[in-house]
């Protein structure tokens, strides 16, 4: 499966276009250690290397790899200069290579230095499962607003929402959700956060983006449960913790607005954990952390859950029909995907959906039985028997030859 892209990976391809960012990034010990501990365990090896020693020829680097290790290798030396942690210096005739001479630096300070607490770190008067309650609430108002049937955030949060293209202007004071915002709703948290924290960062222009990066891979350090203080934070980097507490990425209590607790999709997005960002288990469910969806082979899909917002999620696809307590009941008709079709949701992204909420008992015969599956498939395949290309039309010819 394809890794999912992380705040090192932007990084990355934010400097390949100005690498004056990481001349800013690596002026800071924490941002230093923040891309170490990110790196894949052969380049953190060669960092460790080359910390101690003098630049290297690239034949000697070569050198320590087994014919069996070149693929990881190759990939190590590849990350190490894209984040520009590895770079050339005058050597001869010969490749040499060192180490970029801040991040080496502030990378040796923080080793002989011993173990440091980020500043403002304070015990949390907050408990982790209120933490975890908070961050869901947060983000499932948002995806609420977004299918019609929450409040809208503030008006800052909707421009973000306006300007990663997933809502637009209908009327001129009416959004509705766009194509590209359906798509959004399939997918998993780890990628809607992230989608939505890429579009914050790139919104943020000339030094606002560097103070917006050194914040979050300093967030990688904080710890889930501890209260941080406001006071040793930039009046930018104030505002970015104000703006992401409105989609769970912090929490801010009202008595306390100079004090801020990090939820653990914070931690875990600046990390860049994709498996640990995951969202925490839904209080609304049957059965706690678990799917919730029942598909059959007669199209019809049981949902065992009370979440409004998860059955306004499967509507885009099903037909519901009825509706208790904690168990809704709807079909999958010709209809139903042929309307999530038209709203740029691919059979793909429904059968992917289907399978990350499948509950455990129907994972033990099969997620989607294999008729609905073919079926599916089918009914995209019918909106693609006609390909349509531009084509140009030549007339007014002096002659019939």
């Amino acid at each position: 499966a394809k890794r999912k892209m992380d705040l090192f990976d932007y990084l990355a391809s934010a400097a390949f276009g100005k690498p004056e960012i990481l001349e800013e990034i690596y002026q800071d010990v924490w941002n230093c250690q923040a891309v170490f501990r990110s790196l894949p365990p052969v380049a953190k090896q060669y960092v460790m290397r080359m910390l101690f020693n003098p630049p290297l020829s690239r034949i000697a680097i070569d050198t320590w790899a087994t014919p069996s290790s070149k693929a990881d290798h190759m990939d190590a030396i590849k990350k190490l200069t894209k984040l520009r942690i590895l770079r050339l210096a005058s050597g001869g005739n010969n490749k040499v290579l060192k180490l970029h001479n801040e991040f080496q630096e502030k990378l040796l300070s923080s080793l002989t230095s011993g173990a440091q607490q980020v500043r403002g770190e304070e015990p949390g008067r907050v408990s982790q499962a209120q933490l975890d309650e908070y961050a869901q609430s947060s983000w499932d108002s948002l995806l609420h607003f977004m299918v019609g049937s929450g409040s809208p955030p503030s008006s800052a949060m909707v421009d973000l929402l306006v300007a990663a293209d997933l809502m637009s202007m209908e009327n001129e004071d009416r959004l509705r959700i766009s194509n590209q915002g359906f798509k959004f709703l399939l997918r998993d948290v780890y990628s809607q956060m992230w989608l939505l924290l890429l579009k914050y960062i790139d919104a943020s222009v000339g030094g606002q983006m560097n103070e917006v990066l050194s914040f979050l891979l300093r967030t990688s350090f904080f710890t889930f449960g501890q209260c941080y203080s406001k006071d040793n934070l930039t009046a930018i980097q104030q505002q970015v913790v104000d703006d992401l507490a409105e989609f769970g990425l912090f929490y801010i209590p009202p008595t306390e607005p100079n004090k801020y607790y990090p939820t653990k999709m914070a931690i875990s997005l600046c990390a860049g954990s994709a498996a640990s960002a995951a969202r925490p288990a839904p209080t609304d469910t049957v059965t706690e952390g678990e799917g919730y969806i029942v598909l059959e082979s007669n199209y019809r899909l049981y949902a065992y859950t009370r979440s409004t917002l998860k059955i306004s999620l499967l509507s885009l696809f099903v037909t519901m029909q009825y509706r208790m307590a904690d168990m809704a009941m709807g079909m999958i008709t010709r209809e139903s995907i042929r309307a999530a079709l038209l709203n740029g949701i691919s059979a793909d992204q429904i059968i992917s959906f289907i399978r990350q909420n499948t509950h455990p008992q129907a994972e033990k015969r099969g997620a989607i039985p294999e008729t609905v599956l073919d079926q599916i498939r089918l009914w995209e395949a019918e909106r693609n028997r006609v390909t349509y290309h531009k084509g140009r039309l030549y007339d007014s010819f002096p002659t019939a030859d």
